[in-house]
């Protein structure tokens, strides 16, 4: 097994948050998908990349479009709709019913 770096106490309470959101909303509530985002955001950084390798390995996102200068992939609209079957205007609506902010930095494009 890996060495995983100890999850933080954040990370911890937004476990102990999306069990508790689970348990009242349901598993496939808005509410349980916002928080397993912020769940996902606050995991120590090698659990992040073995989640990404495992949804890379299961063809769950499409390869990135580029990174961001510390390194998380980036995706753009167009691969998302492209990769999941859906119309662009669809993935955003996703992205803002998640709450999701768009990357605002640099990006480094994949040549």
């Amino acid at each position: 097994m890996k060495h995983r770096e100890p999850p933080s106490p954040e990370f911890i309470q937004a476990m102990n948050d999306y069990d508790n959101i689970v348990t009242r909303y349901g598993i496939d509530s808005e509410q349980e998908k916002a928080q397993f985002i912020k769940m996902l955001r606050l995991a120590p950084k090698s659990l992040q990349a073995e989640i990404r390798g495992k949804a890379k390995e299961l063809d769950l996102i499409p390869p990135p479009s580029g990174y961001s200068d510390d390194g998380n992939p980036l995706y753009n609209v167009a691969d998302l709709a492209k990769h999941f079957g859906l119309s662009e205007s669809e993935v955003i609506a996703d992205i803002e019913r998640m709450n999701l902010t768009p990357y605002q930095g640099s990006i480094n494009r994949i040549q």
